[in-house]
């Protein structure tokens, strides 16, 4: 039976389930605080992705919005000139007029359907006049497509002087969804943000230098010479375009600009401050000299729009500049995102892998090693201890195990040991007391016979004594007859007195040996039954 100390103590298998348990717990604790900051990180990834991707679409759809803009520009300046020119419009006037708009259906009409979509401040009241100037624009184009297949004198008047400010007023109104917009998305991050403003100034240093060149491109189509107030007119597009040009050469001092604006800019020194200008500027000669530019408009037109075209190509470098970096962020936020996600399974894989370990390796082994000390501590000592050859801690307790096994088995044997010689032992004592016992009967009986024959003569004696006394009172009845007889008499009976002492001593002394031989048989008796006591106690 178990001690009642030993009773309340857990069982092995519960101590190790326990263990397990601890173990288990511990893993997952750990598991769940890897998982927990490597989700934290993968969420921050996916937000990061998810705002890249948007920015990226975002960057993509206004970059398609102001190119279809810009072609918006090309077809007023085309169907300007168509309305401007005294003949009906001939054929690739048409067919550029409707290159314009395809193109701008293509990237206008998608560009700002992404625009609508994207949150920015004054939205509602912008995409308001913008959908009202675009109706009021679409109504214009629709006159000016019949005006254009009439000659001059039979147009609406009103419609050619009132079409470029119309068209001009949805373009107008197109910048400010754009330019809202546009900002708004990239303030959020200094590099898109400085993009923004150098699409700005691109855009604007084309859109105005544009009409230097409408100004210039009216007159060569009236065959008139350019009117003071178009010179004047000039002369400050110019000084703005120059100081819009300061501006993009500040943003673009970093040297980290990218290499396909600093490109641009120089084509733009080349093509527009060398080149448009020098043309403008001998246009202006021949104004001068009575109007007799050598040229047509269409001519004039189509020989400066590259010119022209190489301000917006800044804009263009930096639309390309900011769809680059916006791609460049969504791919470092997808790798991102793929690398904590990549550790959250890794996290995952590592602790099944470790309560693999740990029940395999662990709380198994542990659970068969206490299997194995709860059969040994029901006395079953013809056990295996697995894992003994193991060279960890639980081969440790395995060997332990085995050790406190072949201890028991060797108690065990001393205890069978013991307790032989424990019943030889007291064999070996219940021979020597019966052996006494045998003596101490023998010892007795001698005693006895002894005492017996003691007695025997005692009795003769008495006899003897009785017969002298007999004889004495005879004696004694003749004491009157013979006088002479009475000292013998007397020395008779001194006699037999002298004798009945000596027997009454000789007793006396037999006794005394009885009761000595008795105590001699007692001792050893005693002395035999005091250590067979000690051995059964």
């Amino acid at each position: 039976m178990l001690r009642s100390d030993q009773a309340s103590m857990p069982s092995p298998g519960k101590l190790v389930f326990s263990i397990r348990t601890m173990l288990l717990s511990a893993i997952c604790a750990l598991s769940l605080l890897a998982m927990g900051a490597f989700g934290w990180n993968a969420v921050r990834a996916w937000q990061r992705y998810e705002t890249a991707r948007q920015t990226q679409a975002f960057d993509a759809g206004v970059n398609k919005f102001i190119t279809g803009l810009f072609e918006v520009l090309m077809e007023r300046l085309y169907t300007n000139n168509g309305l401007q020119a005294a003949d009906v419009a001939a054929a690739p006037v048409l067919e550029e007029i409707e290159k314009r708009r395809k193109v701008v259906r293509e990237n206008y009409t998608p560009g700002l359907a992404m625009l609508k979509s994207q949150e920015f401040p004054s939205k509602t009241a912008y995409l308001a006049d913008l959908d009202a100037a675009l109706a009021k624009a679409d109504q214009y184009r629709t006159q000016a497509d019949a005006a254009l297949k009439l000659t001059k004198d039979k147009r609406n008047e009103n419609l050619v002087k009132t079409f470029i400010p119309t068209i001009t007023a949805s373009v107008n109104a197109s910048l400010k969804v754009w330019f809202s917009a546009l900002h708004t998305a990239a303030q959020a991050d200094p590099v898109l943000a400085r993009l923004a403003s150098l699409k700005e100034l691109g855009w604007r240093m084309r859109d105005i230098s544009g009409m230097e060149r409408s100004n210039i491109a009216s007159a060569i189509a009236a065959g008139q010479p350019i009117a003071s107030d178009k010179l004047a007119a000039n002369a400050g597009i110019r000084s703005q375009v120059d100081v819009l040009w300061q501006q993009v050469e500040n943003l673009t001092s970093d040297p980290a600009t990218d290499p396909a604006i600093k490109r641009a800019m120089t084509t733009a020194k080349e093509q527009y401050f060398a080149g448009f200008r020098k043309y403008a500027d001998d246009m202006k000669k021949l104004s001068d000299e009575g109007g007799r530019y050598g040229v047509t408009a269409t001519q004039y037109v189509e020989t400066t729009t590259p010119q022209l075209g190489s301000l917006l190509g800044v804009m263009y470098a930096a639309g390309q500049a900011s769809e680059a970096y916006t791609g460049a962020t969504r791919a470092a936020a997808l790798t991102s995102l793929v690398w904590a996600l990549s550790m959250i399974g890794l996290a995952l894989t590592i602790a099944a892998g470790v309560a693999l370990i740990v029940v395999q390796r662990v709380t198994r082994p542990l659970r068969e090693i206490a299997d194995v000390v709860n059969r040994l501590a029901f006395g079953e000592t013809a056990v295996n201890v697995p894992g003994a050859g193991r060279d960890d801690e639980v081969g440790a307790i395995a060997r332990s195990i085995e050790v406190f096994r072949d201890n028991l088995v060797e108690t065990e044997r001393l205890k069978s040991e013991q307790e032989s010689l424990k019943t030889d032992h007291e064999a070996a004592r219940r021979r020597e007391i019966r052996e006494l016992a045998d003596r101490f009967d023998a010892s007795i009986g001698r005693i006895v016979e002894e005492v017996a024959s003691s007695s025997s003569g005692l009795r003769t004696t008495a006899q003897a004594m009785t017969v002298s006394c007999d004889a004495t009172s005879q004696q004694s009845s003749a004491v009157a007859s013979s006088a002479a007889n009475a000292t013998q008499s007397v020395q008779t009976v001194a006699a037999a007195t002298e004798e009945l002492s000596a027997s009454i001593r000789d007793i006396s002394q037999q006794v005394s040996r009885a009761s000595v031989m008795i105590t001699d048989a007692v001792s050893p008796v005693k002395s035999a039954s005091s250590p067979a006591a000690s051995a059964c106690r």
